[in-house]
């Protein structure tokens, strides 16, 4: 089963993408599975609920309390993104996402896993914070790596005045992104994009990172 996880600021236009990726896939006869709903169109996504449980398997553990460590309790100097409640639910929705990639059933159900929110997604906000968030995306890189798994990085890179424009048109009131001023706004996707780029030129040859344009040529996808 291809797995691809897209990964870009918010407003890059991801969700837009899983949507376009799951029509060109599922166009060539592939059976095509989102991750988690899309809240633009009514695709087939994936029942999470089953591997919440699986989260607290025994090999989990030494890994949480690492995180633990690494992300709940550290608070950022500049963009304090979330209470430690929001970073235990990215925490285990990160250990979830594992969960998921290495399911071998999956397999016999679909052809390619389509996600807009996954683990370079997740900790890659972190990195703003700190670089002390590093290794902990390696090591689920190499984590994903040393599976079975097809997996495709993907990387939804847009102009920020682009993304500024994505964001101020769905108005949406869900994160604390959403309530910062323009200066603050500007500035918070300008050093995210950043962050995006190092990782990508860091990671892009050892882990299959790619840019989504070069993914659509590659894969035949472009019209």
């Amino acid at each position: 089963m291809k797995i691809i996880e897209l990964f870009g600021v918010p407003g890059a236009g991801k969700t837009v993408a899983t949507v376009y990726l799951y029509r060109k896939f599922e166009k060539f006869g592939y059976k095509c599975c989102l991750l988690r709903e899309n809240e633009y169109e009514d695709l087939v996504s994936l029942n999470r609920r089953k591997y919440i449980l699986k989260i607290f398997k025994c090999r989990n553990w030494l890994l949480i309390i690492k995180l633990l460590f690494l992300s709940v309790f550290y608070k950022g100097k500049k963009y304090y993104l979330g209470n430690t409640r929001n970073k235990l639910k990215i925490l285990f929705r990160q250990l979830m996402y594992l969960e998921i990639y290495k399911d071998k059933n999956l397999e016999k159900e679909y052809d390619v896993l389509i996600s807009d929110q996954g683990l370079v997604q997740e900790i890659t906000g972190f990195l703003l914070e700190s670089k002390q968030r590093v290794p902990v995306l390696v090591k689920f890189l190499d984590i994903v790596k040393s599976t079975s798994c097809d997996m495709h990085y993907v990387y939804v890179n847009k102009p920020i005045d682009v993304v500024k424009e994505n964001i101020h048109k769905r108005n949406r009131k869900l994160s604390e992104m959403d309530f910062f001023d323009e200066k603050t706004l500007n500035q918070y996707l300008t050093d995210y994009d950043k962050k995006l780029t190092q990782t990508y030129d860091n990671f892009n040859k050892k882990y299959n990172f790619i840019k989504f344009d070069d993914y659509i040529k590659r894969e035949c996808l472009d019209d």
